[in-house]
């Protein structure tokens, strides 16, 4: 029965070992989502001052 038992720890330390590290790939994933969103939200800030602004009446294009 050691070599059931062994196996049964092994199994335990295996699963506890891929839950930590998914925790770890969630938490890093969930980081790296929230900063692209972060630099898509400050990008969409940026381009909307930038371009609401504009008077484009006078435009090169419609001489």
């Amino acid at each position: 029965m050691a070599g059931v038992n062994a196996l049964q720890a092994w199994a335990v330390h295996a699963w506890i070992y891929g839950l930590a590290w998914s925790a770890i790939a969630v938490l890093y994933f969930g980081a790296t989502l929230q900063a692209i969103a972060s630099l898509y939200q400050q990008f969409k800030a940026e381009t909307s001052t930038n371009f609401s602004g504009a008077d484009l009446s006078h435009a090169h294009w419609q001489d």
